[in-house]
């Protein structure tokens, strides 16, 4: 069974922690009585046994970290405003997260916690981001990390950044469905305001020169893709494009980014589409056209396949939202 931790200390975001083990235990919610019992809850550990948190609210531990055994993913909390005092007085954590990573726990930093990693010397070289406040201070204290300033999460191996706790929710759908499948992500992702959610691929910089299978060819068509995924694209015309048959250009892209092309797009159109619903006053059949569907039929079929309620519930729940 997955174990997952969350690593709180003082000043940190109570939010930060509780936003994501919500979200765990709805997952393991939303699975069968049988199931259900056999799956544990999320554990919150930290160096002493009440965490003081910023705004002044009080997180009680299970555990020290020292006790964690092998586990699968480690959340490090978010920390308020100046982070190196934290980090300071976090000192034990080092070699913790070295050993962590060394042995394949994906670990994921949110906000400035990152600065956390880079201490540990698992961000050298490596991508990653930060809160917007600390982007300069980050740059200036740990100039060999490769700071990602426009992207909202960032992956380098098993090592995550969440640059906020507004991407939390998105990086938590990620690892959602990587653990409990799709149909239970897409169940938590609905009930967890989805009008506000970006997807976990279009928020996403992955560090390609630290993946084995880095495919450049694959690479460039993901970015033609974010530029050009108004139009109306085919399987085929994007493995024209690229010189290879379908058959080839699928193998690929399923190597290098886990997807398929077309699903690939799909999240793109769809993203577009969730802003459009949110801030236009567009007709179904005009949002589907600029989106590059052929027709309302199609993309409200995609539409609710990616995101569990049809597109006119969606914008009411957007509207109702903004409006209330």
């Amino acid at each position: 069974m997955p174990q997952i931790a969350f690593i709180a200390y003082d000043n940190c975001l109570a939010s930060s922690v509780s936003l994501a083990s919500e979200m765990f235990s709805a997952a393991i919610d939303a699975q069968t009585p049988a199931t259900r019992e056999s799956l544990p809850l999320p554990g919150i550990y930290g160096s002493k046994r009440k965490i003081h948190c910023a705004g002044g609210i009080e997180i009680s531990t299970h555990a020290h970290p020292k006790k964690i055994a092998d586990p699968d993913i480690i959340f490090l909390a978010a920390i308020w405003r100046n982070p190196l005092n934290v980090v300071r007085k976090q000192q034990y954590l080092i070699p913790l997260l070295q050993r962590w990573a060394a042995n394949g726990t994906n670990i994921c930093a949110i906000g400035s916690s990152s600065c956390l990693l880079a201490e540990a010397g698992l961000l050298d070289q490596k991508a990653a981001t930060t809160h917007w406040t600390q982007l300069e201070k980050f740059k200036q204290r740990y100039p060999a990390v490769k700071i990602q300033k426009d992207f909202l999460i960032t992956r380098s191996d098993n090592i995550y950044c969440a640059a906020s706790i507004n991407s939390v929710a998105d990086l938590m759908i990620y690892f959602i469905e990587s653990l409990h499948g799709k149909t239970i992500a897409q169940k938590v992702e609905a009930n967890f305001s989805p009008e506000v959610r970006k997807s976990y691929a279009s928020s996403l910089y992955i560090d390609q020169q630290h993946k084995s299978d880095s495919d450049e060819d694959m690479v460039r068509l993901q970015h033609w893709m974010r530029e050009n995924f108004k139009q109306t694209i085919s399987s085929a015309k994007m493995a024209q494009m690229m010189d290879m048959s379908v058959r080839t250009l699928n193998r690929r892209f399923k190597v290098a980014t886990n997807s398929t092309p077309n699903y690939y797009l799909q999240q793109l159109k769809i993203e577009y589409a969730k802003a459009l619903l949110k801030n236009s006053n567009l007709s179904i059949g005009d949002i589907a056209q600029q989106c590059g569907f052929c027709d309302a039929s199609h993309f409200s079929s995609v539409f609710k396949r990616f995101v569990a309620i049809t597109a006119g519930d969606y914008r009411s729940a957007v509207k109702a939202k903004l409006f209330s």
